[in-house]
């Protein structure tokens, strides 16, 4: 479904990406972890053709991005950021199907596919009136899902989507998309620091780290086999409260 091979990307001196290969299958979800600025967000980012690689290639379905008609490309990607993106002067309704009036997509359809989509992610009617200020972090994280899936994507990208959500809405919103995406048979590109999430989440792991491919697998290969002494610090970093806790307590 979605390819990198041999990718690299610079800024200025500094390589964000070098040389790296990954292979996300369809209808499964791939998490990228790692540090800060280990290139997880400019993966993405070339994913949807916002940045261009200055060597390697990235294949979606078959199709080389660097020749690919890109706006039709962009059609079948849903692409979630950190803070949502959304427009505040619009009301959910409007952000959610501002891209269907550029298609001229028939109003019925669009209004029967938002009402389907609401329901789908459990958003209340009521919001569909609302802007992004009168509503909840958690709802506006699920209004941004609804904007992505807008046009029934086969390819999801989400960037740090739940990052800044407290953690019981946290939760409840890694299961009802793990179930989503699950159900909807999407691809799903997903980037977090959290390897909790990542495990919850993840049929495959890609561990990054400047700008590399550490170690890619599922995630009982990542957490029992990591592969050199970053991984295992990283997996090691990550623990649970309950496991931290218990070691204080020794």
């Amino acid at each position: 479904m979605l390819a990198f091979t041999h990718v690299a990307k610079r800024y200025q001196s500094h390589w964000a990406l070098n040389d790296l290969s990954l292979s996300c299958n369809r209808a499964e979800t791939t998490v990228l972890i790692g540090p800060s600025g280990c290139g997880k967000s400019t993966l993405l980012r070339l994913a949807t053709g916002l940045l261009r690689p200055d060597r390697g290639q990235i294949l979606i379905d078959g199709k080389d991005l660097s020749t690919a008609d890109l706006a039709k490309i962009r059609h079948g990607i849903g692409y979630v950021t950190q803070d949502g993106g959304l427009f505040p002067h619009l009301s959910a309704y409007e952000n959610a199907t501002l891209v269907t009036f550029d298609l001229k997509q028939d109003r019925a359809q669009v209004d029967a596919r938002f009402s389907m989509l609401l329901e789908l992610v459990k958003l209340p009617r009521r919001v569909q009136n609302q802007r992004p200020g009168e509503l909840s972090g958690g709802e506006r994280q699920r209004l941004s899902l609804i904007r992505a899936l807008m046009l029934d994507p086969d390819l999801v990208l989400l960037d740090e989507a739940l990052s800044a959500l407290d953690p019981i809405v946290r939760r409840e919103l890694q299961l009802d998309l793990r179930d989503l995406f699950a159900r909807l048979k999407k691809t799903v590109v997903w980037v977090t620091h959290d390897l909790s999430e990542a495990v919850l989440l993840g049929a495959q792991i890609a561990l990054l780290n400047q700008g590399q491919l550490v170690q890619c697998g599922d995630p009982e290969e990542l957490l029992n086999r990591p592969i050199n002494e970053f991984a295992r610090q990283f997996v090691r970093a990550q623990r649970g409260p309950r496991d931290i806790l218990a070691e204080l307590s020794t």
